[in-house]
């Protein structure tokens, strides 16, 4: 430890005890929220090789995952990477291994995030940490839950460290030494494609600028890296695969309906909303010529700017109508918020206390909702574990609408079906020939009869209803159909009995014959 660093522990031996603390509290946080939250969707698709005719195989080895993630890179995206990250916790390391690097990471985030601000205090960190508690478009889909955590938090955490150490290199003249900067801007790059795209088209705008600066500077590695990482990962077979298949908004997706989805987002954007609100209220504050006033903001933050407006193109033309597509133009917006509020001088410590006591009181109030949905987790994993039967029920843990962006339920409702994904997952993990997933009440309801009794009472639809065993229940083929509103889409000509579960408050219960369509054999009850 040199002098100045000692000096500098010594000088500030109170706030150095003060940011760790708050750090500590930032780790623990995030770790219980991490602990508590299941393994869901792709979690378990990355169990398994992403590999032609291997799809039924664990990755169990560093080698399993490269080996899986080589084809990963033609079929699916390229952010080998991220994915290839996620295959190693998922399938090689675990979730509880998990739990830890991600807290880790989300209390590196948030000190980051507080060097945006410029001074890096316990109140800060705690400040931020409940913006992003309140703000950050799907907390639990990109803080949370594994796949999502690593695609965007640990992105995030690399977007912030080229971020801040720009400035610092613009300033000082290029050395053989500083090439391995460009290993940094390739990890950066080379991440997420829909969050380092707009920061890569403000690099190559920054550099056709100021190109003779910026060419004999230390930030041409750094972002010569960062620029080549996102043409890495733009340029994959599965990128392009993304782009045409349907699935993923792409192929025959009519531009309209694209934009639709863009601005129907856009609308849902938290921070975005913030800034509009934050730049006004500066604006009003400093009492200038707002036209002069926002060209000098622009000219300031000139890079923020453009990595928001170039976001937009993103979720506007992707396709996509999952809320994270925004998560660019909120990552961007959030920096600069930040960078704003580093020129305000907050002469009173209040708001910020107030937001960060209410930032602990709804992060209490979110765990009294995970609790629950935790131990429904692990009944189902103590059946799973049993092979009582291939029925896995489960407890419906409804939640207030407030608090369902930060919990994860374990099994989703489509899971009445075997021929679901997850189902087929699980069967395999777990050794069964077939798997299905019922709430514990319906089930009982069809056990007790309560349930077909209140059918029959609904006069035309209730069609020949029988009673079912348990036994002829294990041997029913589970199938789904996608339902709208009281009218199912499909149908299906076999004999059997169909049990489907749409949402917490409508079950459906099929009867089918041969040649007969489902929609007039649809029989609902309402509630729970």
């Amino acid at each position: 430890m040199n002098f100045t660093l000692r000096h500098y522990l010594v000088e500030n031996k109170r706030r150095v005890i003060g940011v760790a603390i708050a750090l500590l509290v930032v780790f623990l946080a995030s770790w219980l929220l991490n602990y508590l939250t299941p393994e869901f969707a792709d979690d378990l698709k990355y169990k398994f090789f992403q590999v032609p005719g291997m799809h039924s195989l664990t990755v169990k080895s560093f080698t399993d995952v490269i080996y899986s993630q080589s084809y990963d890179h033609f079929l699916h995206n390229g952010r080998s990477l991220v994915h290839s990250l996620v295959q190693l916790f998922s399938g090689v390391w675990g979730k509880k291994v998990f739990n830890y690097f991600n807290a880790a990471m989300f209390m590196l985030f948030i000190y980051l995030l507080a060097r945006f601000m410029g001074k890096v205090s316990a109140l800060n960190i705690v400040f931020i940490s409940s913006l992003i508690l309140f703000f950050f478009p799907d907390f639990k889909g990109t803080m949370l839950w594994m796949s999502g955590s690593v695609n965007y938090l640990w992105t995030s955490v690399a977007i912030c460290l080229v971020l801040i150490c720009l400035p610092k290199l613009q300033d000082r003249t290029r050395r053989n030494s500083d090439w391995f900067l460009f290993l940094l801007g390739m990890i950066a790059g080379w991440s997420h494609e829909g969050i380092s795209i707009p920061l890569a088209m403000c690099f190559g705008y920054m550099f056709w600028q100021n190109r003779r600066n910026i060419l004999y500077s230390s930030a041409f590695p750094l972002m010569l890296g960062f620029i080549g990482g996102t043409f890495v990962c733009c340029i994959s077979p599965g990128e392009f695969y993304r782009l045409l298949h349907p699935s993923y908004g792409g192929g025959e997706v009519a531009v309209f309906e694209r934009l639709s989805n863009g601005v129907a987002i856009l609308l849902h954007l938290r921070i975005f909303k913030l800034l509009i609100v934050a730049l006004v209220a500066k604006m009003i504050i400093e009492r200038r010529n707002a036209l002069l006033w926002l060209k000098q903001f622009y000219k300031k933050y000139q890079l923020f700017c453009n990595a928001i407006v170039c976001s937009f193109p993103i979720l506007l033309l992707c396709g996509i109508d999952e809320i994270r597509v925004g998560y660019s133009i909120e990552l961007y917006s959030f920096l600069l918020v930040l960078s704003i509020a580093r020129g305000i001088k907050w002469e009173v410590k209040a708001f910020k206390a107030i937001v960060s006591l209410f930032g602990l009181a709804f992060y209490c109030y979110t765990l009294s909702f995970s609790l629950p949905n935790y131990r429904t987790y692990i009944d189902m994993k103590k059946q799973l574990e049993s092979h009582n039967s291939s029925i896995i029920l489960y407890d419906i843990n409804i939640s207030p609408k407030i608090v369902k962006n930060y919990i994860i339920r374990p099994i989703p409702s489509s899971a009445i079906s075997s021929k679901r994904a997850v189902c087929k997952r699980y069967a395999l993990l777990y050794g069964y020939d077939r798997l299905v997933f019922m709430p514990r009440k319906a089930y009982a309801d069809i056990m007790n009869n309560e349930f077909i009794t209140d059918l029959k009472k609904q006069g035309e639809y209730a069609l020949n209803i029988i009673n079912l065993n348990e036994s002829q229940l294990g041997k029913t083929p589970y199938l789904l159909y996608e339902i709208d509103g009281y009218t199912a889409e499909k149908s299906i000509r076999e004999d059997g009995y169909q049990f489907l579960f749409l949402n917490d408050q409508w079950w459906l219960f099929v009867h089918r014959e041969n040649n007969i369509d489902v929609p007039s054999q649809i029989i609902m009850k309402k509630g729970l």
